[in-house]
């Protein structure tokens, strides 16, 4: 049996995971923030690794493998760790492999200062909804509550496309 039950309706295993969401979250996201420790932004990598195991366990075999004899909350803060540690070391080896590049190259690291153009050329990758999405969030440092409140959605819609745009930046970022 799976932790989000037998059915294959995806309606009936989304609501099954939103209560797992509801139960376990806030224990997610602390076992995150602690994994990853000072060695983050704005905290929401935590929160992204959270909802990629959320994701996992939606569209994956994952939730499937688990023996439901055993109790589910040590089971999810295990691969909560697992997964912080993962980006940390993938971070950890992008970090490496740029800097072991050739002495005209610019050594990456989480402090480097960013010009200004450079921001500007990564937000271009964004439409204005993303961009007036991210000003809120980060620059007028409005809540995702408030966020959604203005937009009439939930706020784990907030934090959904938050996570979007913050993997298409990412993805922008490496391909420099």
């Amino acid at each position: 049996m799976s932790i989000l039950g037998q059915s294959v309706n995806p309606l009936t295993k989304a609501t099954a995971l939103e209560g797992l969401r509801q139960q376990f979250e806030g224990d997610m996201l602390s076992a995150a923030h602690s994994e990853l420790a000072g060695r983050v932004v704005h905290g929401l990598e935590a929160l992204d690794v959270v909802q990629e195991v959320f994701t996992e366990l939606l569209l994956s075999a994952k939730a499937e493998k688990f023996d439901t004899s055993r109790p589910l909350r040590p089971w999810l803060l295990t691969v909560v760790r697992n997964k912080a540690r993962d980006l940390l070391r993938s971070v950890q080896k992008h970090t490496y492999l740029v800097e072991q590049g050739s002495p005209t190259d610019m050594a990456v690291t989480n402090e480097q200062e960013v010009t200004r153009q450079e921001i500007d050329e990564l937000l271009a990758v964004l439409n204005e909804d993303e961009r007036r999405l991210c000003e809120e969030f980060y620059l007028e440092e409005r809540s995702a509550d408030e966020i959604a409140a203005v937009y009439g959605t939930a706020r784990s819609e907030v934090y959904r496309r938050l996570h979007q745009i913050r993997t298409k930046l990412r993805a922008r970022a490496h391909l420099r």
